[in-house]
């Protein structure tokens, strides 16, 4: 079997595969009935071992953890299984042994992407069993609880695997990941509904979602409308009279009234109001009342010192200038590595000095997202100021440290690789310039420190801040969707 072929093997069972390539998949399966076994092989193997450590992971680990069991950061063999949602295997291996020539149908012949009769591959099928043998309803996990106070008396936890049901919180913040990998945010006092895998239904609250490559169409039910995403971060504020306010950060929705199916395309920093009778109306884009879920939204459990959340605007990182603020900024949607990713650091430790550094890399097809801890003191405008050469008394430290949600697969401190990765994960750093903006790991007193914690989710930074000089660190962290077997007690 091709590298080519295994690859869109392994996109299927992950659900990262494009239209053209599932498209491609299929033609592959139809032209041998070899190429159908390999394929049902793969696909039941994989189930197979879903289960198997699924099971695993929720009985051995002691229950009051919530925390899942984090992936070596370079090691393949250790990287999580994320969602699998494949055929009924069962009916594939008889369509196998029924089919003649080589044509591979399913018993009722379902219209493939490209309208001909043919095995479907949609990401989206048939669940399966767990290893009780029972079917797995669920769609969604529970990843982050913020101080949530809930209206049933039956607390959610964090690691919680989640099916049709309402989420009801009085107060505090949630964050909710689906398998196809959108995450909804969610703010109390809410009451949101989860319908499905792609459809949910919010009464009241604060919702801030994340619908990364793939997972467009994904719906949010309002009283008075209904909210779809066309590939975007976007929010919603609702009050219990049913007056709503939808923004969009990025990308694009669209918005359908119940009443007149009146249809409305907003884009990025652009926002609109409905009333509960369905009439819109154009209002100001602001983002204040979604600024505190940002962090959450983004993996962020929490930041001390220096550090702040970058706001998603302006978007050219040149421009967030603070002489006191370490901002942290989230680079795009998470996404699955298409080639290798150099890093610099990768164990956990005090760093002052390059020689400490042992480059490595982190696979390819590791699903990660990126953010820049970026220090970017202002320009002034007095232009003989910005000649003077600095000296000993401009220093100044700056420390700060910042907590994710998911552990930390590398960091990237030196110049040469934070160019290399510059604009990989998002436009905004693509105009970075090329060089100066590393640490300075010298072991002197103008040096800077990172500290990578034991568990890799908490990084301390300490900046020596001298004259208009920038610092700027790359973090990549896991973004494997959860198991998808519901913890155990």
């Amino acid at each position: 079997m091709s590298t080519h072929i295994q690859t869109l093997i392994d996109g299927y069972l992950d659900e990262t595969l494009t239209p053209d390539q599932l498209s491609e998949l299929e033609t592959w399966i139809n032209a041998n009935p070899d190429h159908a076994k390999r394929f049902v092989d793969a696909v039941h193997f994989d189930e197979r071992m879903t289960a198997e450590l699924s099971w695993q992971q929720f009985t051995e680990q002691d229950p009051a953890k919530t925390e899942p069991t984090e992936p070596t950061p370079v090691s393949p063999a250790n990287s999580p299984l994320g969602k699998r949602m494949v055929w009924t295997i069962a009916a594939i291996a008889a369509t196998i042994l029924l089919v003649a020539g080589w044509a591979i149908r399913t018993a009722d012949e379902p219209t493939n992407v490209n309208g001909a009769t043919g095995p479907s591959i949609a990401q989206n099928s048939v669940a399966p069993a767990d290893p009780d043998g029972e079917p797995d309803t669920t769609f969604a996990t529970l990843v982050q609880s913020i101080d949530a106070t809930w209206e049933d008396e039956h607390a959610s936890q964090s690691g919680d695997r989640l099916d049709a049901q309402t989420i009801r919180l009085r107060s505090g913040i949630v964050q909710v990941q689906f398998d196809s990998g959108v995450e909804v945010t969610l703010e109390g006092p809410a009451s949101y509904e989860l319908q499905s895998i792609d459809r949910t239904k919010l009464a009241y609250g604060l919702l801030s979602a994340t619908v990364p490559p793939g997972a467009e169409g994904f719906r949010v039910d309002t009283p008075s409308a209904q909210v779809i995403d066309l590939g975007t971060a976007f929010g919603i504020e609702l009050d219990r009279e049913g007056l709503s306010k939808v923004s969009v950060f990025d990308g694009e929705v669209e918005v359908v009234t119940d009443k007149d199916h009146q249809k409305r395309l907003l884009t990025e920093g652009q926002s609109l109001e409905l009333s509960l009778d369905g009439s819109m109306s154009d209002i100001a884009f602001e983002t204040q009342r979604f600024e505190k879920l940002w962090p959450f939204s983004s993996g962020i459990v929490k930041s001390t010192g220096a550090f702040r959340f970058a706001p998603p605007w302006p978007r050219l990182t040149n421009r967030i200038q603070s002489d006191r603020r370490v901002f942290v900024l989230p680079e795009g949607y998470a996404t699955r590595l298409q080639s290798p990713c150099s890093v610099d650091i990768t164990a956990p430790g005090k760093y002052t000095n390059t020689t400490q550094l042992m480059p490595s890399t982190i696979p390819t097809d590791h699903r990660v997202r990126s953010f820049v801890l970026m220090f970017n003191p202002k320009v002034s405008t007095d232009e003989e100021l910005n000649r003077r050469r600095p000296i000993i008394r401009d220093l100044e430290l700056l420390e700060g440290s910042i907590t994710f949600q998911q552990p930390i697969l590398g960091v990237i401190v030196q110049d040469k690789t934070l160019f290399a990765t510059d604009g990989r994960f998002s436009s905004r750093t693509a105009a970075n310039p090329p060089f100066g903006q590393g640490l300075e790991l010298n072991s002197t007193v103008t040096g800077d420190i990172l500290t990578l914690s034991d568990d890799r989710r908490s990084i301390d930074l300490s900046l020596m801040s001298f004259g208009r000089r920038v610092d700027h660190v790359r973090v990549i962290v896991d973004a494997s969707i959860r198991p998808r077997f519901s913890r155990r007690p």
